[in-house]
Order: C-alpha cells, then sequence, then structure tokens
C-alpha cells in the first residue's frame, strides 16, 4: 500500500522480482537470493528426513517430532547459508572441485554434513523436550550422515544450479 492504495499485480511482482533478482544492477550477487534457495534447499531436504528418523527410527511421537521441527525452522533460516558457506570451506580444505569424482565429494559431503549438523540437531532435540531421546538421536544421526551428506550436498548444488548459482567447488569467476 502506498499512500493509502493498494499496489496492482505488476508492480507487487516488480518488487518480488527486485528481491529475488540474482544480481543487482551494479552487478554484484544478492545475498537475499542467496540465502533464499539455501534456505529452501536446506528446510525441503531436512524435515522429511529429520521427521522419517525422529518418528519411525528413535522413537519420538508425530507431535515431538513437529515441535522439532517448528524447532527447527529458525535454525533453518539462520543456518542453511552459513551451512553452505562451511560446506564450501571443507570442499576447499579437502581439495574438492566440482568435477571431482563420486568418492571424493562423497566424502567431503559427510565431514561438511557431519560436522556442522550434528552440533545443531542435538540442541534442537533438546530444545523441543525430546532431550531423552537425545544419546539415541546423536547416535542414529552419526550413523546415517553417511547417507544424508552426499544426497543433501548434490540437493543443494542442484537446486543452486536451477537458481543460476555456483554449487560447491566451483571457483568464483574473476
Amino acid at each position: 500500500m502506498v499512500d493509502g492504495t493498494f499496489k496492482s499485480k505488476s508492480e507487487t511482482d516488480t518488487i518480488s522480482s527486485q528481491l529475488l533478482r540474482r544480481e543487482t544492477k551494479t552487478g554484484f550477487k544478492n545475498a537475499f537470493y542467496e540465502w533464499a534457495i539455501d534456505t529452501l534447499a536446506m528446510v525441503t531436504f531436512s524435515t522429511p528426513v529429520a521427521m522419517a528418523n525422529e518418528i519411525f527410527i528413535i522413537g519420538m511421537s508425530p507431535l515431538h517430532s513437529l515441535k522439532a521441527r517448528t524447532v527447527a525452522l529458525p535454525i533453518n533460516l539462520l543456518t542453511a547459508s552459513p551451512y553452505r558457506k562451511f560446506r564450501n570451506f571443507v570442499f576447499d580444505k579437502f581439495g574438492t572441485k566440482e568435477d571431482s569424482g563420486f568418492f571424493r565429494k562423497a566424502v567431503t559431503d559427510i565431514a561438511a554434513f557431519t560436522m556442522f549438523q550434528l552440533p545443531l540437531y542435538a540442541g534442537i532435540v533438546t530444545v523441543s523436550g525430546g532431550g531423552k531421546h537425545i544419546k539415541a538421536g546423536l547416535i542414529t544421526i552419526t550413523l546415517i550422515s553417511t547417507a544424508i551428506g552426499r544426497p543433501y550436498g548434490a540437493y543443494l548444488d542442484m537446486m543452486r544450479r536451477a537458481a543460476g548459482l555456483p554449487p560447491a567447488g566451483k571457483k568464483k569467476e574473476s
């Protein structure tokens, strides 16, 4: 609403496209756009995976799992982009590139995922009231990180490519 009048659909679409545009008029990457893509990838991947773990493997009730996912949402909003940056750092330290083989990417993704996500998961389960399940949850997440790390990394890269952003291991063009 501007001066007491509602904006037209075309004005709203223009504002939305400006907020989500990959590049600003000066050519710099729009940090909000990258954050939105990283967060979308994190939420759409982690919610069903975490709920399946919490309900079917560690024995949380569906209600406790929903509470855990509710607690996780703001954490995902705050950590999705830092995780992507951390993952890029781990890719760099491991010497893993965009064109590296499956095994190298898998090891790198598993290491990055486990080092970053395990402490977050412990906090989420504890804060959501599932503290009595924390030991089982951590053991399980540690064990299945080998199954989650690479698929999430590949999913994140796919989402970023679809949005016109570089995947992990791709050197920035100068």
